[in-house]
């Protein structure tokens, strides 16, 4: 693919900005880590030092924890190991893999695009279009695995355009690209083969029996260590059945009609986007609000052919990955994340049919490209903005600040730390004291569940960290043998947690 010098410098330029925006200030916003990316990253930095996960298992296939039997997702968590081998444990480096990912996901749109269209201009448009697009901006920011299917389904397009070109050994590399994302994360165990069947359908109405089968095959390669593993750990079923439950009844089934609907709506898809404040800053849908008279068109002309057979699959695409959604019964972001680039070209042709017009339709093209340009702009500073305060409580709010105080103290002399059971500061516990190489105080805190004898008798300079409105800390604020020695606060100033030493 030869580009020529223009198209060269403006790819050059879009993926400068795209790197500018998706791989700075990642320890900055979102403020603090979730409790899942401390629980991915404790997973991929176990495998950096040791190649074996949390509960010593050398390279699983998936890594379970208490609490999460169905086992994380391991491309994420290998691929974020992968960089912790050369880069100390942190906020920013464990969110660093994804946002890379990212912007790589950016060029290889660029390229299929510029297969599939031989248009310069609508490749540059949809690369720019995919990463100005706000849910994906926002997710893939985040050490998270639900954003890792998306690579996958381009990279699977890409090999599907070149196998129904008549070049029918890419359909085993198409089906290999399905098969890696099934790891990608939980739900792709359901969209992954449901765009294999897909693919295989249109090889097969294509003539291409042959090409259907090697997609097949290169699928079925890819499954053998998830066979192997679900061999030898058959509970896994269960774990995910308990996930992906069979409907009971048609009121299941109506929740899970309504979860696949309720992905089109409008509001959700190009106003104010998911409810949870840790994947939308609820300023913007999960697609640009341009996207909805561009979206619609590029569906209707790729049904009338204007894409070929892979436009075909496209719409496809974008209609089947809510599906995972919906068997869940429930409409969550991160189960329709792949859903994304499946919209983004299907915006592309909607763009492509009013720039084929002369006079108003072109216009009308690039004003709604700039309507996404200057959307982006808006939403991101309100990102770097608002949105950095109103997520922090949904990101768990300063642990880390009263943590690092706490292992600031007992570097100068041991002490005992009291911890909150009810929470989750035992895996941010476990992260900071990995950051710091102090492994030998993963056991060292004394957990509880409300205020007790041996607390309120504790040995002089015993810490003790909890949250202000807690009973706990309320208790410990009227004794005055315990002083408030320091606070985690949250971009607004607000105390998210207090940490407290024994004076007597």
């Amino acid at each position: 693919m030869t580009l020529r010098l223009a198209t060269g410098l403006g790819l050059a330029a879009l993926l400068a900005v795209a790197a500018t925006l998706y791989l700075t200030r990642l320890s900055f916003v979102p403020p603090y880590l979730m409790q899942d990316e401390v629980n991915f990253a404790l997973q991929a930095h176990s495998i950096a030092t040791t190649a074996r996960d949390t509960n010593g298992r050398l390279l699983p296939v998936f890594f379970s924890e208490v609490g999460f039997e169905a086992g994380r997702d391991p491309l994420m968590i290998y691929w974020t190991a992968l960089f912790l081998t050369v880069q100390p444990l942190s906020e920013a480096a464990v969110r660093f893999p994804s946002a890379l990912l990212g912007v790589l996901t950016i060029a290889l749109l660029f390229v299929l695009v510029r297969w599939w269209t031989t248009s310069d201009l609508l490749a540059l448009v949809a690369a720019g279009c995919l990463a100005l697009t706000p849910g994906y901006f926002t997710n893939m920011r985040l050490a998270l695995s639900h954003t890792y299917g998306i690579p996958f389904s381009v990279l699977w397009l890409m090999c599907m355009h070149r196998a129904l070109g008549a070049a029918p050994g890419w359909a085993c590399a198409a089906g290999a690209m399905l098969g890696l994302g099934t790891y990608s994360y939980l739900g792709n165990t359901i969209v992954m083969p449901t765009l294999l069947a897909t693919g295989m359908v249109v090889l097969y109405r294509s003539g291409q029996t042959r090409a259907a089968l090697w997609s097949l095959a290169g699928f079925a390669i890819l499954m053998a260590p998830l066979a192997y593993w679900l061999l030898h750990h058959p509970d896994r079923f269960t774990q995910l059945f308990a996930v992906y439950r069979p409907a009971d009844g048609w009121a299941a089934w109506r929740d899970r009609l309504s979860a696949y609907w309720m992905f089109f709506n409008p509001d959700y898809l190009f106003v104010s986007g998911d409810g949870r404040m840790t994947n939308s800053t609820r300023a913007a849908g999960l697609l640009p609000l341009a996207f909805a008279l561009l979206l619609p068109l590029g569906v209707y002309r790729l049904i009338k052919g204007d894409g070929g057979r892979l436009g075909w699959l496209i719409v496809a695409g974008f209609f089947l990955t809510p599906l995972a959604s919906a068997l869940s019964g429930r409409l969550e972001i991160n189960r329709v994340q792949t859903a994304i680039p499946f919209a983004v070209l299907t915006t592309t042709a909607g763009a492509a049919a009013w720039l084929r017009h002369p006079g108003a339709g072109r216009w009308t093209a690039a004003a709604l490209i700039a309507a996404v340009v200057l959307q982006f702009g808006v939403f991101y500073r309100d990102y770097v903005g608002s949105y950095r305060s109103g997520s922090s409580r949904w990101f768990g709010g300063d642990q880390s600040t009263a943590i690092r105080s706490v292992l600031d103290r007992l570097a100068s002399a041991p002490a005992r730390v009291y911890l909150d059971r009810r929470t989750p500061i035992e895996r941010y516990w476990l992260f900071y004291a990995a950051q710091r190489g102090r492994l030998d105080l993963v056991d060292w805190p004394t957990y509880y569940t409300g205020v007790t004898a041996d607390m309120l008798e504790a040995p002089r300079d015993s810490l003790l960290i909890c949250e202000p409105l807690d009973p706990v800390c309320q208790t410990i604020a009227r004794d005055s043998r315990w002083n408030r020695a320091d606070a985690g606060r949250l971009p607004d100033g607000t105390i998210s947690h207090e940490v407290w030493v024994k004076q007597r």
